[in-house]
């Protein structure tokens, strides 16, 4: 089986695989959302509770992202390559700039909390800190290699067009006899 008939066989499944990878993300922030009920913005403890709770299902929507990215990759499909790569930068974005929120929440809260629960506090806090930067950097580095393998896809197909825009006669090599095979 050839390159282009692995192609061609990726491509039948192209529509369902989008159609399962936006369903799949957008089931797991709708939980999320809803793990957020009621919304209390002016309390830490509840904008603590909603920063872990969304750094572990962003891992989930990151992986997601990922795979797409590959069957974006694998089919071949420059044009939605920019699409994800901004997916990819706006995610980043976000997540870090969480951090400093995060971090002053946590600081308000460290002061009222009991001393037993002090240690597990500073480890979630901990842990919440070290899984939101190292998504933000994997989100950048997608976003990156998204919009690389897109100019690069670009820079490719303007390299096949002006090879197909060349005459055959360009191409071809010419042979003239000499004059004492002429002569036979």
């Amino acid at each position: 089986m050839g390159t282009t008939e692995i192609r061609e066989n990726l491509r039948r499944i192209r529509i369902p695989a989008y159609a399962f990878f936006i369903i799949s993300v957008a089931f797991q922030l709708f939980d999320m959302y809803v793990g957020l009920l009621p919304m209390r913005a002016a309390v830490a403890v509840w904008r603590f509770t909603v920063v872990v709770n969304s750094s572990l299902v962003i891992g989930n929507v990151i992986l997601l992202a990922v795979l797409l990215h590959v069957l974006i990759v694998a089919l071949d499909e420059k044009k939605a390559l920019p699409y994800i790569g901004t997916v990819f930068a706006i995610g980043a974005a976000i997540l870090l700039l969480l951090i400093p929120g995060f971090l002053l929440d946590v600081l308000q809260l460290r002061g009222g909390m009991a001393t037993e629960a002090h240690a597990r506090f500073v480890l979630a806090a901990v842990e919440t800190l070290v899984r939101l930067s190292t998504q933000g950097v994997i989100c950048g580095m997608f976003a990156m290699g998204a919009f690389r393998a897109w100019r690069t896809g670009k820079r490719d197909g303007k390299r096949v067009e002006a090879r197909d825009d060349r005459r055959p006669e360009d191409n071809m090599l010419l042979v003239r006899p000499t004059g004492s095979s002429a002569e036979r």
